[in-house]
């Protein structure tokens, strides 16, 4: 595997206002792909069914990968803890505003839209930074 440029996940945000962190919506995909409905059902598996995007994280990190041969501006979704591997690839046509958000803050949260969606090609994820 070549180079990556990995950023800092928070684990969760205190009880914070609306305004007072930004939200972002993105697609993740290839999510199906090569035994990564394993790694997304470990993951929905470690959150024990308890889905509470106020106080629960992901330990989705986000992950830069310039030297990918399909695709230079590639971000890999991954799954860091018990459950470890690539979950998916940012799509290409959020990668330009989730490289911006990502150069410009200190540490994000990363949570799926909804936890029913996992098994299919793409899911929805929300990346939240102060």
């Amino acid at each position: 595997m070549g180079k990556t440029v990995k950023h800092n996940n928070l684990r969760s945000f205190k009880k914070a206002q609306e305004g007072d962190y930004k939200k972002m919506s993105f697609v993740c995909r290839g999510c199906t792909m090569r035994g990564r409905e394993q790694i997304w059902q470990g993951f929905i598996s470690s959150i024990a069914g308890k889905w509470d995007q106020e106080n629960d994280n992901s330990y989705m990190t986000l992950e830069e990968e310039p030297e990918n041969r399909y695709d230079p501006n590639a971000i890999m979704v991954v799954c860091r803890g018990e459950f470890f591997g690539t979950m998916g690839y940012v799509g290409k046509e959020y990668t330009k505003a989730v490289k911006e958000v990502l150069d410009r803050c200190e540490c994000y949260r990363l949570d799926m839209e909804d936890d029913q969606e996992c098994g299919n090609r793409e899911i929805n994820l929300v990346l939240i930074w102060k």
